[in-house]
């Protein structure tokens, strides 16, 4: 409701304050305490002035020295537009706070770090922000106040602000709401939650992942993420780990902000050339454009770990990200621990290939996970509950290794084919290649008559073979999956 009005401006105190007074007509209109906008025209210029309703006699708002000396306004009848303001105004003082009137803070049950929105409206320019609360004692009263931050000093900001509502972490199959536990934390809608702790930018995050969705991502993260410094990131070493971790981490960070940089090992010492193929590259493959290349000289061209395209450094400066990703993953392993989850421990250990493993003979089928004492332990755990033999090898200068045999993955193909190196392609089809041409898989296929014995016995064991040595139900579901291999690799052969 906007009215439109004639107001006497009247001095308010001997400092040369002043007082707009509307008419007695208008005292029903507006609510002591409530805020209003009103433009005056002075001189020909448009005034915008921002205030509280009071009493003085009559209702009106209160105006600054300043202001009546500069427009000499006192005792003057002057034509005014008043316009009721949804919140409340305050000017930002030079820290970057703002304060709340008490009211306010009353009637929204403010108290110490409680998690707000606000609307918020400098200088004509409207944005929505997330904001967490501080109180102190200042002379025998309890002051609330937000930060907004240095860039905003000195100006006038109009307010609408509501309350969010504050819950306690409950017991969910929703990891993101069983880890929040101790943060400082409010719901939103849509399903997302709002963290924010001192002095550092919000995290909205999704709560409706569940472990099952997390595994896969975790054991990648497990391999190649960072979980110790000052922000949160993750390494990718080919396009479609880019484009699947980025998906992975925007549908648990909703307000995500990464930054892409490379590390290229340089045979050829072409910088230029090499930099403007890579950027375009990056970006048409994977969608990421990139802010920085670290060129890594090096006179081989036989080293094991080299990429064609570099690896993609995924990273996010904030420490709350990386917080939140190693209580995430904390909270994942401690399931698959407690729980016993065959299914999820296979799926993070095959995201943990994606990073760390490799099919290094060139005549046999197995995997090698590079790994350091400490994840050992946790990989060898996580290994005992998906029931995957394994053999864990410490070399004397202290390196690690965990390898899984050929019929390992043989015997378990059905619940690994779909994400074995799924999103590395090169060395997926290394792997199956090497695979598939082994004897035992040579057997199940029927390309080959016999096997050892021992093989025999333990396909019988594991019911895929019956007594007369034939495939069970449960071996021609093994041998599907085979075959399901073969045609992959022969399709990738004539592409």
């Amino acid at each position: 409701m906007v009215i439109k009005c004639l107001c006497k401006i009247r001095k308010a105190n001997k400092s040369g304050m002043g007082f707009i007074q509307f008419k007695k007509n208008l005292s029903n209109d507006f609510e002591i305490g409530s805020s209003v906008n009103i433009l005056i025209k002075c001189n020909s210029q448009l005034v915008s002035l921002f205030g509280r309703i009071r009493v003085y006699d009559y209702k009106g708002i209160y105006i600054s020295r300043k202001v009546t000396e500069k427009y000499n306004l006192i005792g003057k009848e002057i034509k005014a537009k008043i316009i009721p303001i949804e919140g409340f105004f305050t000017e930002v003082d030079r820290d970057g706070k703002i304060y709340f009137p008490i009211d306010i803070a009353e009637k929204l049950n403010l108290k110490q770090d409680t998690i707000i929105k606000m609307k918020l409206q400098i200088e004509g320019l409207s944005s929505n922000l997330y904001s967490r609360i501080d109180t102190r004692l200042h002379h025998g009263s309890k002051e609330y106040y937000t930060f907004l931050g240095p860039k905003y000093y000195g100006k006038s900001a109009v307010i609408k602000t509501s309350s969010l509502s504050q819950v306690n972490p409950k017991k969910s199959e929703h990891l993101t709401l069983s880890i929040l536990k101790g943060l400082n934390f409010s719901l939103l809608e849509n399903e997302e939650a709002i963290i924010i702790e001192k002095h550092k930018p919000p995290l909205i995050i999704t709560t409706q992942i569940s472990y099952d969705d997390l595994a896969h991502y975790f054991g990648a993260y497990f391999a190649d993420g960072t979980k110790k410094g000052n922000g949160w990131a993750i390494c990718a070493s080919t396009f479609e780990q880019a484009k699947y971790y980025l998906e992975m981490h925007k549908k648990i960070v909703k307000n995500s902000s990464p930054n892409f940089s490379l590390s290229f090992t340089n045979h050829k010492g072409d910088y230029i050339n090499t930099e403007e193929l890579l950027r375009n590259h990056w970006l048409k493959r994977a969608g990421v454009s990139i802010s920085g290349i670290w060129f890594r000289p090096s006179n081989s061209f036989t080293a094991r770990k080299f990429n064609k395209y570099g690896t993609l450094i995924i990273r996010e400066n904030r420490l709350l990200v990386l917080n939140l990703y190693n209580r995430l993953l904390n909270g994942l392993l401690n399931y698959i621990y407690t729980k016993k989850n065959r299914e999820l421990a296979i799926r993070f250990i095959l995201g943990v290939f994606e990073g760390d493993g490799a099919s290094n003979a060139n005549k046999r089928g197995h995997v090698q996970i590079a790994t350091n004492p400490s994840d050992m332990l946790i990989l060898e755990k996580v290994l005992n509950i998906s029931k995957l033999r394994y053999r864990a090898v410490t070399e004397k200068n202290g390196k690690c290794y965990i390898r899984i045999g050929a019929l390992e993955f043989i015997k378990n193909m059905p619940s690994l084919y779909k994400l074995i190196f799924n999103y590395y392609p090169k060395r997926r089809k290394i792997f199956f290649t090497r695979l598939i041409n082994t004897e035992t898989a040579q057997f199940i296929l029927g390309a080959r008559k016999s096997i050892n014995s021992w093989i025999k016995a333990e396909f019988r064991k594991n019911k895929m073979l019956n007594s007369c040595y034939k495939l069970t139900e449960k071996g021609n579901k093994m041998m599907a999956c085979l075959q399901q291999v073969q045609k992959e690799i022969s399709h990738q052969t004539e592409t």
